[in-house]
């Protein structure tokens, strides 16, 4: 089995490094794009729906969010309603971008898929969703386990 944490990781490091270059005209890396993306078919969204989108610590979410408003693709809006609550709303540069990103994600993973069966591809695509959610909820279970008194 450590040839799954193997090939994982090297699936994971060269995915990021292609992204990386070919998202490197926007300004952006493969650790942004989703964001961008999901936001534009979702303007409006609140920080609090993202949390739970993503997988991913919302200090993480906050942090990105934050470059991407930096850099122009995001506007954060609080709530009348709670001034504490915000949503997000893409910029015009976002909208102008999202396509590019789409064009890369889909060049990307035809190619890096290019080898496998249509039906390999589909099963490829639920084991390693299935395998990422449980990683997941390991990662929450053994947070919230080192807070517990023992």
């Amino acid at each position: 089995m450590n040839e799954f944490i193997k090939w994982a990781s090297v699936l994971n490091r060269h995915l990021n490094i292609i992204l990386d270059k070919a998202l490197e005209e926007l300004d952006i890396n493969s650790s942004q794009y989703f964001y961008i993306t999901k936001i534009c078919s979702m303007p409006g969204i609140s920080q609090e729906k993202l949390f739970s989108l993503f997988y991913r610590n919302p200090s993480n979410i906050t942090r990105a969010l934050a470059v991407l408003i930096e850099k122009g693709y995001m506007e954060k809006k609080s709530l009348p309603a709670d001034k504490r609550a915000y949503c997000v709303f893409p910029t015009q540069k976002a909208f102008d971008s999202v396509d590019k990103i789409n064009y890369i994600l889909k060049k990307t993973t035809v190619e890096v898929l290019e080898d496998f069966s249509p039906e390999e591809k589909e099963l490829f695509l639920k084991f390693l969703k299935k395998s990422a959610i449980k990683a997941y909820e390991i990662k929450q279970t053994t947070e919230e386990e080192k807070w517990q008194i023992h």
